[in-house]
């Protein structure tokens, strides 16, 4: 890509003697891109710019010895391609992951 921007926003809130909650948002930008060697969009062999929102909540205990997480990726359910290329009978392509929700649990030992 000629072009990537990457923002990130962290915020803490404490709980006092229950822990924290940790609030994280990022975005992500990626200009155009060319899946072929002259860089051309020939056969369909680019992808152009898009933009991928993500976030995460996540409660850490007061001891610091495990924390529980929720979050999702592709919030605005971007859609693009990691991979292409064109042929004469049609494209070939890998999608990325379209939104995506989750949890998470940590332990320290």
């Amino acid at each position: 890509p000629d072009g990537t921007v990457s923002l990130l926003g962290e915020y803490t809130v404490p709980l006092g003697a229950a822990g924290e909650l940790v609030l994280r948002a990022d975005y992500a930008y990626q200009s155009e891109i060319f899946f072929d060697a002259a860089n051309s969009s020939f056969g369909g062999a680019n992808q152009g710019s898009y933009g991928l929102v993500n976030g995460r909540i996540t409660f850490v205990a007061a001891d610091d010895s495990w924390d529980v997480s929720v979050y999702g990726k592709n919030l605005a359910d971007e859609e693009y391609s990691v991979w292409m290329a064109g042929f004469a009978l049609g494209d070939v392509y890998a999608a990325a992951p379209g939104r995506t929700w989750g949890a998470e649990v940590n332990f320290k030992f």
